[in-house]
């Protein structure tokens, strides 16, 4: 691996990581959100809404491990979390749907 690939995997795994953690905490706001004025959670169900947040997040973080797995870099825990969020992904929609 170059010095170039290595560095880009790890500026995507640091990515990957800050854009789950903002997608919790993001869901987790708006599935607690009840009150007041909100734009975005006028006339729905805030805990659908939370769910669609962490599944959009989820899947981002999900392609984002998938193209440091394809640059080379093939750790067995990188692995098992591509499984983990394959099957959350999968299992959010038929929640959603």
């Amino acid at each position: 691996m170059t010095p170039l690939q290595s560095r880009l995997t790890r500026y995507i795994g640091f990515t990957s990581i800050a854009i789950a953690v903002v997608g919790v905490l993001f869901s987790v706001y708006a599935a607690l959100e009840t009150g007041g004025y909100s734009p975005l959670l006028i006339d729905s169900n805030p805990v659908m809404w939370g769910l669609t947040f962490f599944w959009l997040t989820n899947t981002i973080t999900l392609v984002l491990n998938a193209l440091v797995w394809v640059c080379g870099r093939r750790p067995r825990w990188l692995a098992k979390t591509l499984g983990i969020q394959l099957l959350l992904s999968i299992g959010l929609l038929f929640v959603e749907g």
